[in-house]
């Protein structure tokens, strides 16, 4: 292995957030400590509670922190401005609109006042830390302004990771532009390689795929509540859809098909009211109980001991990190109304069981298959897809870019 990196990593989102949009750079910035990099994890701030890490701290913390974790800091707080209060909604119809164009227009993002309050640290970032690379999310434009400056400042070069699709975030007519202000990306990472045939649109950067993987070290027992264990477990973002009301549908044919009312329908995942909702039509058929959102030790937990895992497919969603997640508690998967070419390809890969289910009637047939064909998924090949196996491709990537740029 090589001599231990200097690694900046940043996201807008606060690694102790309870919110997907925290977790992969949170869990990047673990493995590469755990491979014994040195990596400073910068972020917004917590909560308005949090204060933030100063210049002066940032100095002190470095002589005093252990650098087997991250080292997570936040700029201080922002001073409050029109573009605040545009994002928030506190605009008038058509000012707010007015100023995020404008906003995008002059400074290729909207949340330039984190970007402006980060202006002491990244100085100190670059100057106290001295890295050997930066990376840099896009949950939005400022994550890279920010990671870009820390790389200027630091005469090193920076990755631009691509998580959310340019052409649903960022709004028409400021795109091309937008893209061109950040042409000094040695490398674009991104989360599949459908993700790439998106940012291929708009960026010539080199590219690589790497996924958001699954962590499955240490899980935290959950009691499930259910001495059957036939739950079936759906989890994660529920988008709004009436796909909810079709499992729900499909399970009341399954029992009302094969007589197997010993079936708990159980959710975990943000959408608290949505799933209640739609579940009691469940009501008098069979049990269903609602987790809420669960850590993801526990989650992974729940999701190995499900008769069947199941989840909504976001067709504007091509991350992978979901089926990837599902495929690796070994418990067949449906995707409801379905899924795309590489996440079934994936699933053929690693041996696992993937049924595509858009009606009721097939969700009845996918889990009379579920429980006729048990076949977990083999050990092995799934492990390729792990935090740490995606984390060990993303150094290989960080060792190029630093060779190449030398």
């Amino acid at each position: 292995m090589s001599a231990p990196l200097r690694v900046v990593v940043v996201n807008h989102v606060h690694p102790n957030r309870h919110h997907v949009s925290a977790l992969r750079m949170r869990m990047f910035a673990e493995q590469l400590s755990k491979l014994g990099d040195k990596v400073v994890l910068l972020t917004d701030r917590y909560d308005a509670h949090d204060q933030g890490t100063s210049p002066a701290a940032f100095s002190e913390l470095m002589d005093t922190h252990h650098w087997s974790a991250p080292l997570s800091v936040s700029p201080p707080p922002a001073q409050g401005s029109l573009i605040a209060r545009a994002r928030e909604g506190w605009l008038p119809f058509g000012l707010r609109q007015a100023v995020i164009a404008w906003s995008y227009f002059m400074n290729g993002g909207v949340f330039t006042d984190w970007r402006d309050a980060a202006a002491p640290l990244i100085t100190a970032v670059a100057e106290v830390f001295r890295p050997d690379i930066v990376i840099a999310t896009f949950g939005n434009t400022d994550a890279w302004a920010i990671g870009e400056r820390v790389a200027n400042s630091a005469q090193v070069p920076w990755i631009a990771d691509f998580k959310d699709t340019w052409s649903h975030f960022i709004p028409l007519g400021f795109r091309a532009r937008t893209a061109r202000r950040f042409s000094t990306m040695a490398h674009l990472t991104v989360y599949s390689e459908s993700h790439r045939r998106e940012a291929q649109k708009w960026f010539d950067a080199p590219m690589s795929a790497v996924y958001s993987g699954y962590d499955n070290a240490n899980p935290q027992v959950l009691d499930t509540g259910n001495s059957t264990g036939r739950d079936i477990v759906l989890s994660g973002s529920l988008y709004g859809s009436p796909h909810v009301e079709t499992l729900c549908a499909g399970v009341r044919k399954f029992i009302d098909q094969t007589g197997n009312s010993d079936i708990r329908v159980v959710y975990a995942g943000h959408d608290i009211p949505l799933f209640d909702s739609a579940s009691k039509s469940l009501g008098g058929v069979c049990q269903t109980h609602n987790f809420g959102y669960l850590p993801a030790r526990e989650l992974f937990s729940l999701q190995t001991q499900a008769l069947v895992n199941a989840y909504i497919f976001n067709p504007r969603s091509l991350f992978q990190q979901k089926v990837l997640e599902l495929l690796a508690a070994k418990r067949p998967v449906i995707a409801i109304p379905g899924e795309g070419e590489e996440a079934l390809a994936i699933a053929r890969d690693v041996g696992g069981t993937l049924h595509q289910a858009g009606s009721a009637d097939m969700i009845a047939q996918a889990l009379k298959s579920a429980c006729a064909d048990d076949r977990p998924v083999p050990d092995g090949a799934i492990e390729a897809y792990s935090w740490a196996s995606q984390t060990a491709r993303l150094r290989d990537i960080m060792l190029r870019v630093i060779d190449d740029t030398k």
